[in-house]
């Protein structure tokens, strides 16, 4: 009697063990991870940068020497999907292109969710060009940011906003390496 009842007992402990470990329950991350993504490209040193702004029809280029790319790519790493309070959120969509590369998409309609989409561009497993689209929206203004990014020639963010104060205003910053 003692024995069938230790041999229940370590069947019970076992099974348990089983199940909290199957590897079929665990969730697994459906989105490229673009904060680590970009936290390897702000590591790589750029010089002989090209930044030409444009603001409200006003045209500004300068040559740097080099780029905090820290400062500058901040705003392509915030746009990272990776939460898991935000995978029933996103639809993805991956397709192959005509020219041998590939596309895969995320995008939303979630007027609370400020990245509507994400296109990332591959050749084989190198990235060729990573799209964002942002939209923000308040009382006071409305902004859409169209983020184009380049891994070997550079990116441009594109700022449309429309104010209840002001026109609307848009501003360009291309930057080439």
């Amino acid at each position: 009697m003692r024995n069938s009842i230790l041999i229940c007992l370590i069947s019970f402990f076992m099974a348990c063990n089983q199940t909290a470990v199957d590897p079929v329950n665990v969730p697994t991350n459906p989105f490229f991870d673009l904060k680590e993504y970009f936290e390897q490209e702000m590591k790589i040193q750029r010089s002989g940068v090209t930044k030409t702004t444009t603001f409200e029809g006003e045209k500004e280029t300068v040559g740097l020497a080099s780029i905090d790319l820290t400062k500058e790519l901040k705003i392509f790493a915030d746009a990272n999907l990776n939460k898991v309070a935000w995978y029933e959120k996103y639809q993805i969509n991956a397709e192959n292109l005509l020219d041998g590369k590939t596309k895969v998409s995320y995008t939303t309609d979630d007027p609370k969710l400020k990245t509507k989409s994400v296109a990332i561009f591959r050749n084989g497993e190198t990235i060729d060009s990573i799209l964002i689209h942002n939209q923000m929206s308040s009382m006071i203004m409305d902004a859409d940011q169209f983020l184009s990014y380049y891994p070997k020639t550079g990116y441009n963010i594109n700022i449309k906003q429309e104010g209840n104060l002001k026109e609307i205003s848009d501003v360009n910053i291309e930057v080439k390496f």
